[in-house]
């Protein structure tokens, strides 16, 4: 539960809603979406993945998530609404239901992740730095921390469910989905390609990098560790890796269809669909909505409460 200083934050900071940053993040999604699927029609090699032209296109899908990003953090540093939101000690089946769906996103993303971490050790010979140039090393490393990753998420499910502080007491297995998004980032890193020309990588590495910064700040808040300066990146950071996830994520699938159709090439080899980023997006998006309705519960401020006692 909130303790009085940071009820006393809360009554001083601006009365913002953070309701705008939902409305935003659906109208970026389908204008976001729409873009991505006319550049991965025309203006992108599927073979390299390189853009081979449409730059005012380019310039528009970036603006549309890039500003979006800036008023998702803005708002949310700003709003009294993102202060209050706690992690475990509250009930709350819908976040439970999102968490669970989460943890079971990484445990699928384990297997994929496995998979092709075993593929791609038979083109590395048994040396270190050949297992890592190959990628085998930071993908087995990202199917062992998502492992942890669902374990940590099945008890923040449990915490929303029943109102415990389970995940209060798990601190260092609140850091795995900081390291399972740390080793997707190395792994793309190791491409010897420009990040630039392929937006693809560009757009997964600023994801990645919001992914971070989003788990670290859920750590925070949910192990009680300097959670009151860090809450506003859970809806700052969360929406902003969300959306880019939603918006990479759906034109995928529906490029993959259309290939289908068409027995044509759209999506670039090695970045197709991924069912833990496409459920990331929707735990984003999820918590928002869940500080949103809290936000509708009064606080009695420090001031009323002294007075009480």
């Amino acid at each position: 539960m909130a303790d009085n200083n940071s009820k006393a934050s809360v009554k001083g900071s601006k009365n913002i809603s953070i309701a705008p940053c939902i409305k935003l993040f659906l109208v970026a999604f389908l204008v976001g979406t729409a873009l991505r699927c006319i550049q991965m029609a025309k203006f992108i090699d599927p073979e390299t993945g390189f853009l081979t032209g449409a730059s005012a296109l380019n310039i528009l899908l970036c603006a549309v998530l890039g500003v979006s990003a800036l008023v998702f953090c803005g708002i949310s540093f700003f709003s009294a609404d993102c202060k209050r939101v706690e992690i475990g000690g509250l009930g709350d089946s819908k976040a439970a239901k999102a968490s669970r769906f989460m943890a079971f996103g990484f445990i699928i993303d384990s297997a994929a992740s496995f998979i092709s971490g075993v593929y791609s050790f038979g083109s590395a010979s048994t040396g270190y730095t050949d297992v890592m140039k190959s990628g085998t090393l930071p993908m087995m490393l990202q199917s062992i921390f998502a492992i942890f990753s669902a374990i940590y998420f099945f008890i923040l499910a449990s915490d929303f469910s029943k109102g415990t502080e389970k995940a209060y007491k798990r601190k260092i297995l609140a850091t795995a989905p900081v390291c399972w998004a740390g080793a997707r980032l190395i792994y793309r890193f190791l491409r010897q390609i420009s990040f630039i020309e392929v937006s693809d990588l560009f757009l997964e590495l600023v994801m990645i990098a919001f992914m971070v910064m989003f788990f670290m700040a859920l750590a925070q808040v949910s192990s009680g560790v300097y959670k009151d300066t860090v809450k506003w990146r859970l809806t700052g950071f969360g929406l902003s890796a969300g959306l880019i996830a939603a918006v990479l994520s759906v034109s995928r699938l529906i490029m993959s269809l259309v290939e289908t159709v068409m027995q044509a090439d759209f999506t670039v080899s090695g970045h197709g669909f991924s069912i833990a980023d496409f459920i990331f997006a929707l735990f984003a998006i999820s918590l928002a909505v869940k500080i949103k309705e809290d936000a509708k519960i009064p606080v009695i401020s420090a001031e009323y409460e002294e007075k009480a006692e």
